[in-house]
């Protein structure tokens, strides 16, 4: 049984807990969709059916583009000041 439990990928046990270690693949659509809307080099419709139906083998894809994005994002300049976009702890400004 150890064996057993030995062999089984990593991805599995990581299925399971979905839900505790986030998504990182809404992350990014949702990032996408928020902080570039108005954006033509990103489509976000495109963005959202492609990530639509993602499983657990592709967050870290999903975590490189949202990385790569904020990156980009950062080294330009731009501040994405709506909603919850992936983590991003960055102070917004809320007038106070």
């Amino acid at each position: 049984m150890r064996r057993i439990l030995g062999l089984t990928p990593i991805w599995l046990y990581l299925g399971a807990c979905d839900g505790l270690l986030g998504d990182p693949c809404t992350d990014y659509v949702d990032y996408v969709c928020e902080c570039h809307a108005d954006d033509p080099s990103y489509d976000c419709e495109t963005i959202r059916l492609a990530h639509e139906n993602h499983d657990v083998e592709q967050y870290e894809d999903c975590q490189f583009a949202l990385e790569e994005v904020q990156v980009k994002d950062s080294e330009t300049g731009f501040v994405c000041a709506t909603g919850d976009t992936g983590g991003d702890t960055s102070p917004s400004d809320t007038g106070a």
